[in-house]
């Protein structure tokens, strides 16, 4: 009778520390859609993005072949993927298993809470979009790590103006130009132009307009293994998460700081 009582008390104590757990939590971030997911406020139906917030206040909404991942202050992630109306406390119920994923888990936690507070800001401001213009330096982000062997350039020259791309070894305090009309540029990490271990800016301009500059640093090769390994780590969670292979990239590409 004694064990009978014991294991009632400890299924109770069990659901109440699952039904505090819900109860806890007040807002999802989304992280990934596919298909065009809704959400339903009262009568009012909208669509629902990446970057965005899922309250209880809503219900979602998918059809077949729609896909919508959340993550939660704790890095936990909930994939919904099946058709139907989801309340946010079934949302709470779809949690994904994270014993085997702990890089994901940690690096999901910074980003709900990054995602949070762009939202905040953005909430309680009047958010004004910058749209690129020409010139606009797109890749390699600024302060960027390199780990493989091309590099890939890209910047806004939607009108094919002819300009000027310049890059400037920061270390042996040498620049190089390259005249152009196109938008990109790819060019090998050969051990000439480009050499490894070695600090570089880069920018476009012509005669009316110079954009801002980028740097960027090519790692050597033990700091190149290095971080690639932890990377390939970081990559095999996210795959087995089942993230489209360009958030995959975007993904590495945030917490790592690397052009990938």
């Amino acid at each position: 009778m004694e064990k009978l009582s014991r294991l009632t008390f400890l299924a109770v104590f069990s659901l109440l520390l699952l039904s505090n757990s819900l109860f806890s939590q007040k807002r999802l971030c989304v992280i990934e859609t596919k298909g065009n997911p809704h959400v339903q406020e009262k009568t009012n139906y909208k669509s629902i993005n990446k970057g965005d917030i899922f309250t209880k206040d809503v219900s979602l909404q998918l059809e077949s072949a729609e896909t919508i991942k959340f993550i939660d202050e704790k890095g936990d992630l909930y994939v919904v993927n099946d058709p139907g109306t989801f309340s946010f406390s079934k949302v709470l119920t779809l949690k994904v298993n994270s014993s085997k994923v702990s890089v994901t888990k940690k690096y999901f936690n910074y980003l709900y809470k990054k995602m949070i507070n762009d939202y905040e800001k953005n909430s309680n401001a009047g958010v004004v979009y910058r749209t690129r213009s020409f010139g606009d330096l797109i890749y390699p982000k600024n302060k960027r790590l390199i780990i493989k062997d091309t590099i890939h350039f890209e910047w806004m020259n939607d009108k094919f103006k002819p300009l000027t791309f310049l890059l400037e070894d920061l270390d042996a305090k040498e620049s190089y130009k390259i005249t152009t009309n196109g938008n990109y540029l790819t060019l090998v990490v050969d051990g000439k132009l480009l050499k490894e271990g070695k600090n570089y800016k880069w920018t476009v301009f012509d005669a009316t307009h110079k954009a801002e500059s980028f740097n960027f640093s090519i790692l050597d090769k033990t700091k190149k293994i290095d971080l690639t390994t932890k990377v390939d780590i970081f990559k095999k969670e996210l795959v087995g998460l089942d993230f489209d292979k360009s958030r995959v990239s975007s993904l590495i590409a945030d917490y790592y700081n690397v052009q990938y």
